[in-house]
């Protein structure tokens, strides 16, 4: 039986009764009544009992948001992914666009969110698709119509050598004639990249064959003697493997032929240009070696650069060779490497061909 005197202050109190953990009590004492033989009421209820009632009431009401925040965060989760899955294949087709020919991106799996996005940059996709086209049609159009007068520019040259005079005016002819050389050279070579910046569906004579690339070096070889001779350059191949590439023979003859025409104009008169198909590393490569001055180390980075040319350099040239090899190269899985050579004056251009298809 516990006994608890009435408290004289009404309302809620605290009342210890002993030195247990049990003997702490919380009591409420009711206002006395308004008649003097009233009896007065005090409640009491233990302090250990409120506690375990209160954590009780706290872990049924709590379960349910316990069980259910699990629940919750999975269904978060499942519509975070698909909505990044789809994110992930409009980024995916956005990597895989062909940048001299960009598509429109469809919008079939594009959350409704982001749809307006996609949607304006398919418009800038279409005007930087007519920006290039109108760029490539203009180089196109300006070779096209610079071959002709410079044909017959080139032409009237050569009717006239023979009534140049000896001495300093034969000098002047020469070099007057050189530079039409070049320029016709440099039309060509515009007339050359602009194809290969055109996108790949719109040729169809671009189709993928089977290429041996030792008959397609050889070739390439026999094709620029003229240029040897004329520089009196040794040029020598060495075909050490069999090396096959499915590529247009066209496209992969672009990469070897300015390779091999630029080692032929800037190795000296009386120099070596050596080409040779071997392994390296277990892999097909292609080097083309010549005995020229080189590349400066702070140049070698920037010589694939469209109309780039090395400071002090004697050869003459357009400076596209290199951006023209490099293009139809990475289109094709080639790899082009420049570096000065270790054993001697030169330069060698190796190019890493690419692996066969697997069987």
């Amino acid at each position: 039986m516990l006994t608890v005197p009435l408290q004289a202050r009404p309302g809620f109190s605290d009342v210890n009764t002993g030195a247990h953990p049990g003997s702490a009590w919380r009591v409420f004492t009711a206002e006395p009544g308004s008649r003097a033989d009233q009896p007065r009421v005090q409640v009491l209820q233990n302090e250990d009992y409120r506690r375990r009632r209160a954590l009780r009431r706290a872990l049924l009401e709590g379960l349910p948001i316990t069980l259910l925040l699990p629940l919750a965060l999975l269904i978060l989760w499942i519509i975070v992914s698909a909505a990044s899955r789809s994110l992930r294949a409009v980024a995916r087709d956005v990597a895989s666009q062909d940048e001299r020919s960009p598509t429109e991106l469809s919008l079939a799996r594009v959350p409704d969110e982001i749809a307006p996005l996609v949607g304006a940059f398919n418009n800038l996709l279409s005007r930087v698709r007519s920006a290039f086209a109108t760029q490539r049609r203009f180089v196109q159009d300006a070779a096209h119509e610079l071959r002709t007068p410079m044909a017959a520019i080139g032409l009237q040259i050569e009717n006239l050598r023979a009534h140049v005079p000896a001495g300093e005016a034969t000098e002047r002819f020469n070099q007057l004639e050189a530079g039409v050389t070049r320029a016709q050279h440099l039309i060509e070579q515009l007339l050359h990249l602009s194809r290969q910046d055109a996108p790949r569906a719109g040729h169809a004579g671009h189709a993928s064959e089977r290429v041996d690339i030792e008959v397609l070096l050889r070739d390439s070889v026999s094709q620029l003697m003229v240029l040897a001779d004329a520089r009196r350059v040794d040029v020598g191949f060495e075909g050490g493997i069999a090396a096959v590439v499915f590529a247009p023979a066209a496209e992969l003859r672009s990469v070897f032929d300015n390779l091999i025409d630029n080692a032929l104009r800037y190795a000296p008169e009386g120099g070596v240009v050596d080409v040779r198909l071997h392994e390296v590393d277990g892999h097909a490569v292609v080097d083309v070696l010549d005995n020229g001055p080189g590349i400066p180390k702070e140049a070698i980075d920037r010589v694939f650069d469209r109309f780039f040319r090395v400071p002090g350099a004697a050869a003459g040239g357009s400076g596209l060779g290199l951006a023209i090899a490099r293009t139809a190269a990475e289109r094709h899985g080639l790899r082009i490497e420049l570096r000065n050579r270790t054993d001697g004056p030169g330069l060698m251009a190796r190019v890493h061909l690419p692996a066969p298809p697997a069987a």
